[in-house]
């Protein structure tokens, strides 16, 4: 007993802390991954989400070189006219909807870990309206930042004034008082966090908190931009009623809604058509999927004379984009599919061909560039000229051509001159996608062609059964990377326009670096240019939709 009493006394009790024991392991490990990925999302906030958050204040300003006055939703509607109305609506729909989701979600956990996680909803709160008056404080502070310049304008310009500036700017009532509440709300978030999650320990806390804190700040933001448009709606019947004028953008933006959830409602009955039981319902629900589709093509009528009270540089620059994207994209995926699929084959100099078609891609932009405007010269000296009158042809103007090269009833197709900039663009993606392509070949086990061989199968039963929908993730990733990069397309399409295709070639980059660099009109650029990002934004989602469900990861 002695020994036995001396040998426990001998050993030391684990010591308690903060990284004691499983959860502290687990803590510290969690934390020394945030340190690490610290810097990484320093740079995606500074050169990422800032700039997009910066465009969006821009945009809301009259801004020509300096800051004018503030035009809320003007710019939008000036550029997209009463349908920047129905999108600010669905903007702030999505977001009431995304925190009715979260709360759903909550409400599932809960009920099925059998838990009672509520009392969080209060610190989740309280950070959310944290991170509100943090972007409030960020909004207040940044135009007493930038006028610092107008300030120093005709003094003696020292380090102790900028100082001086850039103090007062951050101790202005609206500021320090924004900066107060969104220190105070954090804190007792976080503080609270801690009381909370001592007393009811659960694995679960953190998604609770998560939750909460992301249903209550986009429900916020909901109501703000709700209320920002409903304001802004109210805003411009007064100015119609002044001028003795008759709107009608309720009914628009009403008609409007209806339609876009009538068509939502028709693709979901239309999916469903495939998971039905017998062929009567089957049909019930093709049937009832087309008259929604009816429904809602009558309903989204207002679309076009709403547009004719847009910008016509923005509605020619989104046209000229889409035929950009539709002429490029499906071009450069067949072509680099069959290279790959050719130098997959047991051919000689394989590598050599590899480097020959990834070239283009690596190759500067600009001088690629400059190099097919002199291949495509207007003079009848020019290389692609010459091959024509070779075969017996006429010269033609190629980057000079404004006229769509056919008409289909009331659609014009791309000019000359875009046609000219889309084979730039086919020559210099289509080694990139074949190079893509190559690694995905190399991923397909042999075993399933062998197996195909054996049972019969021929060399196209083999590719399409096989090859296509073992690629189709590449597929996926490089048609949602074409569609992305052509609406952002600019280097080449700078230097290969020409003042005589009368902007039959600009694309929307086109359009928005006039309105920056020649016109001075920051604010409207900015407009232009968010605009473009929701356009990028809605297509990935759609792309998503449509083709992400069909594709095929093993």
């Amino acid at each position: 007993m002695t020994s036995t009493a001396s040998t426990t006394q001998g050993v030391a009790p684990p010591k308690g802390g903060l990284f004691s024991g499983r959860r502290g392991r687990i803590l510290k490990e969690n934390l020394t991954a945030y340190l690490f990925l610290l810097p990484a999302m320093g740079l995606i906030f500074v050169f990422g989400l800032f700039p997009v958050a910066f465009s969006l204040y821009v945009s809301m300003y009259k801004w020509k070189i300096k800051q004018g006055a503030f035009r809320g939703a003007g710019n939008y509607v000036k550029a997209m006219g009463n349908l920047a109305y129905v999108i600010a609506f669905f903007i702030a729909i999505g977001a009431i909807a995304l925190a009715v989701m979260w709360l759903i979600k909550v409400w599932k956990t809960a009920k099925a870990q059998g838990e009672s996680p509520w009392l969080l909803i209060i610190p989740g709160g309280l950070l959310a309206f944290g991170l509100y008056y943090f972007l409030k404080f960020a909004v207040l502070v940044i135009p007493e930042i930038m006028k610092i310049g107008e300030k120093v304008q005709r003094v003696e310009r020292t380090r102790e004034l900028y100082t001086q500036l850039f103090g007062e700017a951050f101790r202005m009532e609206a500021v320090a008082q924004a900066r107060q509440q969104m220190i105070w709300f954090v804190l007792g978030g976080i503080l609270l966090w801690i009381v909370i999650n001592h007393f009811i320990r659960s694995k679960n806390n953190t998604r609770y908190l998560g939750w909460f804190f992301g249903a209550i700040f986009f429900g916020w933001v909901g109501y703000l931009v709700a209320n920002f448009t409903y304001v802004n709606i109210l805003a411009e019947y007064a100015k119609a009623a002044d001028k003795g004028k008759e709107i009608a953008i309720w009914p628009q933006v009403i008609s409007i809604m209806a339609g876009l959830l009538l068509l939502y409602l028709s693709w979901e009955v239309w999916n469903s058509a495939s998971r039905r039981d017998s062929s009567w319902k089957t049909l019930l629900s093709l049937f009832s999927g087309i008259a929604l589709l009816i429904g809602a093509w009558i309903l989204i009528g207002e679309i076009p004379s709403i547009l004719e009270q847009g910008d016509d540089a923005l509605w020619s620059g989104l046209r000229v984009t889409a035929w950009f994207s539709l002429g490029t994209v499906p071009a450069q995926l067949a072509m680099g599919l069959g290279i790959a699929y050719l130098l997959y084959q047991e051919i000689k100099g394989k590598s050599f061909f590899r480097m020959i078609y990834f070239l283009p891609y690596i190759t500067p932009a600009v001088a690629s560039a400059a190099v097919f405007r002199i291949m495509f010269s207007n003079r009848p000296t020019g290389m692609m000229n010459k091959v024509i009158v070779f075969f017996g042809g006429e010269p033609l103007k190629w980057l000079l051509e404004p006229t769509p090269v056919f008409h289909i009833g009331g659609l014009e197709g791309p000019s000359l001159a875009l046609i000219v900039i889309m084979l730039f663009n086919i020559w210099t993606y289509t080694g990139y996608n074949a190079v893509i392509f190559l690694a995905g070949l190399g991923g397909i086990p042999r075993s399933l062609y062998e197996a195909a061989e054996i049972d019969g199968a021929n060399r196209w039963e083999v590719f399409r059964n096989i090859t296509l929908p073992l690629l189709s993730p590449i597929t996926y990733f490089l048609s949602l990377l074409g569609v992305i990069g052509t609406f952002k397309a600019f280097n080449h399409i700078f230097i290969l326009r020409n003042a005589a295709a009368l902007r039959t070639v600009d694309t929307m980059s086109m359009v928005i670096w006039d309105l920056l660099k020649t016109d001075n009109r920051y604010g409207y650029a900015a407009t232009m240019s968010f605009i473009l990002f929701g356009v990028v934004l809605l297509l990935t989602v759609i792309n998503n939709k449509v083709q992400g469900e069909k594709v095929f990861y093993g």
